[in-house]
């Protein structure tokens, strides 16, 4: 008789504790880069008045500096890219970019209208600003309330296992949903030192480079 086959499938790279440290780093690197790059452009359009023209065949008043013209377009598919490789690659390990994307987003763009409306008195920077800020923090706020865990340290650890999140766990409405599990595992400092030191070297990495692309281009780091 012919004995079975017990051997089990090796698991894939996706599927491992070095796919999701390099997921949940790689889509914070790019998405840090892509806002560092969207922020920057953005700073610059308000100091040249806040609009500018490239291209066609009308005459145009102001020419919109080369970084400007590359990288804001860019940055934000590469955003979107980003957010797409993290919850793919990732799989619910490390810091929740699918969480805090959008409150960086809009966040960050309601401080940059805010800034033009106390640099400059612009009452259109006042009223876009509060609305983007408001747009950003009620997303973060209701998920910091509903589960502070799986923002900040993710719902998986590193090896796969699901944290354990009480015996009511919620779910963000921002984030993907993973299945609860009765006997998870209870975070540890390790764990807690996984995800943040990924995002701490992501997010210097994507830093740094995007201060070196955007003055590289041309027109100076903002």
């Amino acid at each position: 008789m012919p004995l079975s086959d017990t051997t089990q499938p090796a698991p894939s790279v996706i599927n491992s504790p070095l796919g999701r440290v390099f997921g949940s780093f790689i889509g914070w690197a790019l998405f840090t880069f892509c806002m560092m790059l969207l922020l920057q452009g953005f700073f610059s359009l308000m100091s040249i008045g806040g609009s500018c023209a490239s291209g066609g065949p009308y005459s145009i008043e102001v020419e919109c500096p080369d970084a400007v013209a590359l990288f804001m377009p860019l940055s934000i598919w590469g955003g979107l890219a980003a957010v797409a490789l993290s919850l793919f690659l990732a799989r619910g390990f490390g810091t929740s970019l699918i969480i805090l994307a959008w409150p960086i987003l809009f966040c960050s763009l309601g401080g940059g209208f805010l800034w033009a409306f106390f640099a400059a008195g612009d009452i259109t920077g006042l009223v876009v600003g509060i609305m983007f800020e408001v747009m950003g923090l009620v997303p973060l706020v209701l998920a910091l309330r509903v589960n502070p865990q799986s923002v900040f340290l993710g719902a998986i650890n590193v090896r796969g296992e699901r944290f354990y999140e009480g015996e009511n766990p919620k779910t963000s409405f921002l984030g993907p949903r993973y299945e609860a599990s009765e006997n998870g595992a209870k975070p540890t400092a390790i764990d807690w030192s996984y995800s943040l030191t990924v995002l701490m070297v992501a997010l210097s990495l994507g830093y740094y480079a995007a201060r070196a692309a955007y003055a590289a281009v041309g027109a100076g780091p903002v």
